[in-house]
């Protein structure tokens, strides 16, 4: 399974321009699909396509799925004690935080959430947000900004990771906002989808290049430790 999984990332990490490719990508799967929505349900309901289980929902499934798995082999990949350590960080626990998401979208988990909380408080939202499952999502938001604050040594010192989390997250902080704050029609609705897809178009991105950092620095330090090792280094 593991196997599976590496050659997955091996195969999507070697992309050439990989971000520019996922952008394009989002920009023609949006784009498509809103007409298609025009056409068959009309003007004010072109938004259809991008609900519950249609072409946009399964593409960002498809990408908070992939961040998970690269956070897990990062994680995987740089272990270097063999205890508790080896767990306590930034990619391993992002990958869950993704994994959580990709369950979450599906099942409209933080929906149901916000359901129960307006059941029981009476109220429809709090802080200004719409409903109760925006200001869910905005907790998503603030527990992954902590998280990567707590171990910001795991990606901020490298400024090809910065650039590309920190678009990452202002992208779907920006959906959170226009979700929570925006009165929604169907023109709001793909422009925060679309949104939501380059947003994940950037987390991928800065995920496959800390894989690929770690993926290539391995064999170098394998390879020292063997020349270290052999009888003539020793001599």
């Amino acid at each position: 399974m593991m196997e599976r999984l590496d050659r997955y990332a091996d195969w999507l990490t070697a992309i050439p321009n990989l971000l520019g490719k996922l952008l394009l990508i989002a920009t023609l799967l949006s784009l498509v699909s809103a007409l298609i929505g025009l056409a068959i349900f009309g003007w004010g309901d072109q938004h259809q396509l991008f609900r519950d289980v249609g072409p946009i929902q399964l593409w960002s499934l498809l990408q908070t799925l992939t961040v998970a798995i690269l956070g897990f082999l990062i994680a995987r990949h740089s272990a270097r004690y063999g205890d508790w350590r080896d767990f306590n960080n930034f990619w391993l626990l992002a990958g869950i935080g993704f994994l959580w998401l990709t369950i979450d979208a599906p099942l409209d988990l933080h929906g149901k959430i916000g359901g129960w909380l307006t059941d029981a408080t009476g109220s429809d939202g709090a802080l200004g947000f719409h409903r109760w499952s925006d200001l869910i999502l905005f907790a998503y938001m603030v527990a992954g900004l902590l998280l990567a604050a707590i171990y910001w040594r795991d990606w901020l010192p490298f400024p090809e990771l910065r650039v590309l989390f920190l678009a990452g997250a202002m992208l779907i902080g920006l959906t959170i906002v226009i979700d929570g704050f925006v009165d929604q029609t169907s023109t709001v609705w793909v422009i925060e989808e679309t949104l939501k897809l380059y947003g994940g178009a950037f987390f991928v991105a800065t995920f496959a290049k800390r894989y690929r950092m770690e993926d290539v620095s391995a064999p170098e330090s394998e390879a020292s430790e063997t020349t270290a090792s052999s009888p003539s280094a020793a001599s």
